[in-house]
């Protein structure tokens, strides 16, 4: 989990797994695994997948001072390498394609924009603009092919807690753990689909400083090749991407 690399990470980014990076396996129990992995068989059985997701944060974990805390995040997913996230919150939107070709950011607000390699899997651009660029995924532990392998290489202990009801859903409810925090997924027990997600940084007041509702899952959603291809509109300014130390 990429928020698992620390806090920096966790304050840029919250999500649940860090690509490329196995600081531990998770010891887990037989029906917290069962339920894990047909969540990641699933997702990854989808040549085409497309969601929406609801995120709230915390103000204390802003790094930056106009970093959205509550956005509507729309997905898309085409394998193996195209991808593209759109947030929107507080009057502020950001764009983010992924593709082999190439990828780009975009604020609409600004009309700035910036281009950046591409790379053959989603995985791979991903791991390669979190850890190069500081480029952040939003919901990325949901995009890659195999999120089974993630949340359990970043976790220590993942544990079945029971079935909760989200809208009105039955949703078995995993809890894992790492010294600096813990997280909650409830995954649907009709579809083996994400409900919502939890993280709470430990050494922060309170709890759920991270949430995430999923609403309208589409595995199958047939996307037109232009989903994924960023065109600046009339007016657009390029600019590079620095990277702060």
């Amino acid at each position: 989990m990429n928020l698992l690399q620390g806090t920096r990470l966790i304050l840029a980014a919250l999500c649940l797994a860090a690509l490329g990076s196995c600081a531990s396996i998770a010891t887990l129990d037989s029906k917290s695994d069962a339920t894990l992995k047909a969540m990641s068989d699933k997702l990854a059985a989808a040549d085409q997948l497309s969601f929406t997701a609801y995120r709230q944060m915390d103000s204390r974990l802003k790094e930056l001072p106009n970093q959205m805390t509550n956005a509507t995040i729309e997905a898309h997913v085409a394998r193996p390498d195209r991808a593209k996230a759109i947030a929107k919150g507080g009057g502020d939107e950001r764009h983010l394609y992924l593709a082999k070709e190439g990828g780009a950011i975009f604020s609409p607000k600004t009309g700035f924009y910036a281009r950046f390699n591409g790379f053959p899997t989603v995985e791979q651009s991903i791991d390669k603009i979190s850890s190069e660029l500081d480029i952040h995924v939003p919901m990325q532990d949901f995009l890659g092919s195999n999120p089974y392998r993630n949340f359990r290489a970043n976790s220590d202990t993942i544990t079945h807690e029971g079935v909760d009801k989200i809208g009105g859903v039955a949703c078995d409810h995993l809890k894992g753990t790492r010294a600096e925090l813990e997280w909650h997924l409830w995954i649907a027990q009709s579809d083996n689909l994400p409900r919502r997600a939890t993280i709470t940084v430990k050494e922060f007041s309170g709890k759920d400083h991270w949430k995430a509702d999923f609403k309208k899952w589409n595995l199958n959603p047939k996307l037109p090749a232009g989903t994924f291809e960023f065109t600046p509109p009339k007016g657009a300014t390029e600019i590079d991407i620095v990277v702060a130390e």
